[in-house]
């Protein structure tokens, strides 16, 4: 059976929405520690030490796991310095005074020191560790970690690996079910840093990023319909085929989402079925969006383009009989000629990719 893992908003009502037999933990963070994760200060609920105290008993007492996030990609080297060793262990002991189970950690360093310290804490590999191959996944094995979660730039579409990881690691492999990162990213690596620096504690950016691998990322899913097709996502449809060959944990992004639509994605997925735009349920920006377009002046509503889920079916079957990571996309046809069945492209949304390029222009000097 599929088990999810839930982002945390700190919302109790979130609690109640959620079936325990259906999910494996929930996880987050406070806004803001010595390691930081994977998002920014700025875009997160706002919550205190005590406040998140009281949500994880309550979470705890309801039957479900809490999986708190030690996932910023990069640490600067300060990881190697006394005075910050000393901070982390200090979060790290508080974190599991509140009989926390596990964690989530991108560094490998930090993997180690965990599983020293505490060899019978479960520790998840985050996405930001990019695990695309089932040898990258037997390294992390071999550091003691006891999951990973697959790149999902390039993950969903490695259906051979992940039968592989599947069938060859004694370990769990999770993939983020609902992620819409462009199709080998080339600004992910770039994007999780950025992330992670702005939600560190004493980081000399006081939390203040750019979002330039945003910006470029949705560009080109603005301006190219058969980008919105290669991301990285599932359909809910798709679980159970991602069952079959042996992948059983999902996870569902994020943390910065209300509970109704959290609600709603959750649903769809645990449900194995959604009609409609599956945009509204992916990690599509449609908020963010919102607000660019308000703050460059325009007056009327923006205007998104749609992934009609029905308009997919057959989709996964096709390219699970293609190799995605090592084939040309310009003499592969699939992935065009179902952007060309089930992506809309209404008139307007030509107004937000110019309000992208006018960004990126500015930022880049123009």
């Amino acid at each position: 059976m599929a088990l999810f893992r839930i982002p945390c908003n700190w919302d109790y009502n979130l609690l109640d929405i959620l079936d325990k037999n259906k999910v494996s933990s929930i996880y987050g963070m406070l806004p803001s520690h010595v390691v930081g994760g994977g998002r920014p200060t700025a875009a997160v609920p706002k919550v205190t030490q005590e406040e998140a105290e009281d949500f994880i008993k309550s979470a705890q007492e309801k039957g479900f796991s809490f999986n708190y996030l030690f996932n910023a990609p990069c640490l600067d080297a300060r990881e190697f310095k006394e005075e910050w060793r000393k901070q982390f262990l200090e979060h790290l002991d508080w974190v599991l005074s509140l009989d926390i189970k596990e964690v989530t950690v991108s560094v490998p360093y930090l993997i180690e020191v965990m599983k020293k310290r505490y060899p019978d804490l479960k520790v998840c590999v985050s996405s930001y560790a990019r695990v695309n191959s089932l040898r990258r996944a037997s390294y992390f094995e071999d550091l003691g970690a006891d999951d990973v979660t697959i790149d999902p730039t390039s993950g969903p579409r490695n259906i051979k690996g992940l039968k592989a990881m599947a069938e060859k690691l004694n370990i769990g492999v999770t993939i983020i079910a609902n992620g819409f990162c462009l199709f080998q990213c080339p600004y992910a690596e770039y994007h999780g840093t950025l992330m992670g620096h702005s939600s560190q504690e004493g980081h000399p950016s006081g939390g203040y990023y750019e979002e330039y691998p945003f910006y470029n990322c949705t560009l080109r899913k603005l301006t190219d319909p058969t980008e919105i097709v290669r991301a990285g996502f599932l359909r809910p449809e798709d679980i159970k085929q991602y069952e079959k060959i042996g992948i059983k944990s999902f996870k569902l992004v994020d943390r910065t989402r209300p509970t109704d639509w959290i609600e709603k994605t959750y649903k769809a997925y645990v449900s194995g079925k959604y009609k409609g735009d599956l945009l509204q349920i992916l990690s599509f920006p449609h908020g963010f969006l919102i607000y660019l377009y308000k703050m460059a002046g325009m007056k009327d509503a923006p205007v998104f383009p749609k992934l009609l889920n029905q308009k997919l079916d057959g989709f996964l079957e096709e390219i699970s009989n293609c190799d995605c990571l090592n084939t040309d996309c310009d003499k592969c046809d699939i992935c065009r000629k179902y952007a060309e069945r089930a992506v809309e492209m209404p008139e307007g949304v030509e107004k937000l990719a110019a309000i992208l390029e006018g960004t990126l222009s500015r930022m880049n000097f123009g």
